[in-house]
C-alpha cells in the first residue's frame, strides 16, 4: 500500500506506478482533479521493493475538464477575492483547461508506504520530470506538519 497526497496543476490526470527501472505496472491512482489523499494497493511486484516510478497519465474529457476549473475559480475568488477574479480564472479555464497539448503535472506533498500515522512518519520523496536531469526532492515532517499545504 502507498499513501499520497496529490494535486494536479489543474488538468485531470493520473499515475501508473511501476517497479523502479522496469515496465513491470504494479498499480494505479484514482483520477486527480482536487488536491487529496489517495491509497495505492501495490501487487505482482516481482521481488520485494520500496522504491517505484510514477508515469502520469492525462485525461482529457474537454467540457469536464472545463468545469473543474471553473469550480476552482469559486473557491479561489471566494478565498482571496479581488475585483474581476470570476471573470479572468473563467477566461483562463476556456483557453488552456481544454487544450489537448497541455502537459498534466501532478505535485505529491508526500509518499509514504504505509499508514499515515497521526503522531509520526518520516520521509524523504525525490522526482523528476522527463525533461529535466536534476531531480526534485522534498521532506516530510520536519515540524509535525501533516498538512497538505
Amino acid at each position: 500500500m502507498i499513501d499520497v497526497y496529490v494535486r494536479s496543476n489543474g488538468t485531470i490526470a493520473y499515475f501508473d506506478v511501476y517497479e523502479a527501472g522496469t515496465q513491470n505496472k504494479v498499480g494505479r491512482s484514482g483520477t486527480t482533479e482536487y488536491p487529496e489523499l489517495q491509497y495505492i494497493t501495490v501487487d505482482n511486484l516481482t521481488k520485494p521493493a520500496d522504491v517505484f516510478d510514477f508515469k502520469v497519465v492525462k485525461l482529457v474529457r474537454g467540457q469536464e475538464e472545463i468545469q473543474v476549473c471553473l469550480d476552482r475559480c469559486n473557491i479561489e475568488c471566494e478565498q482571496d477575492p479581488y475585483n474581476g477574479c470570476i471573470e479572468e480564472c473563467n477566461l483562463g479555464c476556456y483557453s488552456t483547461a481544454n487544450n489537448e497539448n497541455r502537459t498534466a503535472f501532478l505535485e505529491f506533498d508526500y509518499i509514504h508506504d504505509g499508514a499515515i500515522n497521526a503522531t509520526f512518519s518520516n520521509g524523504l520523496v525525490v522526482y523528476g520530470q522527463s525533461t529535466i536531469n536534476n531531480p526534485y526532492f522534498k521532506l516530510w515532517n520536519s515540524s509535525n506538519d501533516f498538512s497538505a499545504s
